[in-house]
């Protein structure tokens, strides 16, 4: 099995190969419409797709800011949940916030008094907790062999240049 470290390279080769040099906050746009196209679906495998491309987004997000995927999941156990009486998904609607808002200062350069860096690492850790319990919970490398990994093997084979409309060439996914 891939390295959370291994699989963050590999999608952040694809994405470079897809879609060039772009900002994080692409990234980033893109794990917040997997999230809301989750609760928006109907069927267990729109949900499971959904969580799974919000981890291939997350993977290119921390890559593109320079943040090791492995050491962001070992925060999982140790960042603690945020206190009730939120829920589970309150927690994840807080923790983009939370995301978005430290994404946005280090992009104004402003509140330079904040740790944004740490806030950064717990958003994520906690947002990839959200995911793994979505996606069935369990332990986190059952999550990706059995949720993540399969979509990926789908998305991967896409290339979004040479078919801007659905990213399949050749027949591939």
């Amino acid at each position: 099995m891939l390295t959370f470290d291994e699989f963050q390279e590999e999608v952040h080769i694809w994405s470079l190969q897809n879609f060039g040099e772009q900002p994080s906050l692409n990234p980033l746009l893109g794990v917040i419409e997997e999230i809301g196209e989750y609760y928006s679906s109907d069927s267990l495998e729109d949900k499971m797709d959904s969580v799974a491309d919000a981890m291939i987004y997350i993977a290119d997000f921390a890559a593109r800011r320079g943040m090791s995927l492995d050491l962001i999941v070992k925060r999982i156990g140790s960042c603690g949940p945020l206190s009730s009486p939120h829920s589970r998904d309150e927690c994840c609607i807080i923790d983009i916030g939370n995301l978005c808002h430290s994404v946005l200062k280090l992009e104004q350069g402003i509140r330079v008094d904040e740790n944004h860096d740490e806030a950064l690492l717990v958003s994520l850790a906690r947002i990839i907790d959200w995911c793994r319990w979505s996606g069935g919970g369990g332990p986190m490398g059952l999550f990706m062999v059995t949720v993540v990994l399969p979509v990926w093997d789908k998305v991967k084979q896409r290339d979004w240049k040479a078919n801007k409309v659905s990213g399949v060439v050749d027949g591939r996914v």
